[in-house]
């Protein structure tokens, strides 16, 4: 190993080191997440928040709710969700023309709703499986994906062997935090698609501007790809000689953090996420996972967004 290489094993375990100390005076300073605006969120501000608030968005009660998305899988991914196969392989069963939906020889490409359709293999009926919705606390170091060609460790080795559970809103390498998984593709369609506004707040430790500074520039959020970064609010306090931010965002674009505080001049120590919706990471071990309780499955059901 090259001395190259052990400085920097060296510099990430202190940096690590460093965030899993704040992160713990963070939890037990908010044993109760502070609840988001209610601009964004499934009912009133919790009397317990403490801390200023800074609103920047509001809910436009005269919009339309968006339309439900659509309930159809493609049909491969709906025999890999029950648990049949592969996707892989469940294109060759469709190709061998094993695979019929109500009643009628399947092609590849179609798509179903496997709870308003029959589907059936060789002659044999093929039902959904049960829902699953996991949450994990994702440690710095994993990627967010089945395999690496790198040869990382990825985030499906800290979870449960489970056929079509996908991830809800990716993390960077370099990111910790909340990270939920569901086999619900309906319902991972509403806490990612940009129209449902579904809020995600974040912790994280920057350096480079003063607290006042940080404070006026999120208070008037800059354009990003040409569009203004959806902020809701945020707290911002200083801590030795650098900033604390906790932020909330009714948005989920790639690394928008990240590039957040690079538009603001921001040095990013690290990022963590504490809550995405009605979910929140609470006291979860790094690298552990919980399945979601049912008040919290039931509040993802009712998102209906703001757009």
């Amino acid at each position: 190993m090259s001395i190259e290489t052990l400085r920097r094993s060296a510099q990430l375990g202190a940096a690590t080191s460093t965030r899993k100390q704040a992160l713990q005076k963070y939890v037990t300073e908010n044993t109760t997440l502070r609840p988001l605006i209610a601009a964004v969120t499934f009912g009133p501000r919790d009397a317990h928040t403490g801390g200023q608030l800074h609103p920047v968005a509001e809910r436009d009660e005269g919009r339309d709710r968006p339309p439900e998305p659509k309930r159809t899988l493609r049909l491969q991914r709906a025999l890999a969700r029950a648990g049949v196969t592969s996707r892989r392989k469940a294109e060759d069963l469709i190709r061998a023309g094993r695979v019929r939906v109500d009643g009628a020889v399947a092609t590849i490409g179609m798509s179903v709703d496997p709870l308003r359709q029959r589907v059936t293999v060789d002659g044999r009926a093929v039902r959904p499986g049960p829902v699953t919705w996991l949450a994990l606390n994702k440690p710095i170091g994993y990627v967010v994906s089945r395999g690496d060609p790198e040869g990382r460790r990825t985030v499906y080795t800290l979870l449960p062997n489970v056929p079509g559970l996908t991830y809800v809103g990716r993390l960077d390498v370099m990111t910790s935090g909340l990270l939920l998984f569901t086999t619900d593709g309906v319902a991972a369609h509403r806490l990612m698609h940009p129209r449902f506004a579904v809020p995600r707040t974040y912790w994280l430790r920057v350096h480079g501007h003063g607290a006042a500074e940080v404070r006026a520039a999120l208070a008037r959020p800059p354009a990003i790809d040409g569009r203004p970064v959806r902020v809701v609010d945020f707290r911002v306090r200083l801590v030795e000689r650098s900033i604390e931010v906790e932020i909330t965002l009714a948005e989920g674009r790639q690394r928008i953090v990240r590039r957040l505080a690079e538009a603001l001049g921001l040095k990013v120590e690290w990022l963590h996420r504490v809550s995405y919706g009605p979910v929140r990471l609470g006291r979860l071990a790094e690298g552990k996972y919980r399945r979601l309780a049912a008040n919290e499955i039931e509040a993802i059901e009712r998102l209906h967004g703001t757009a």
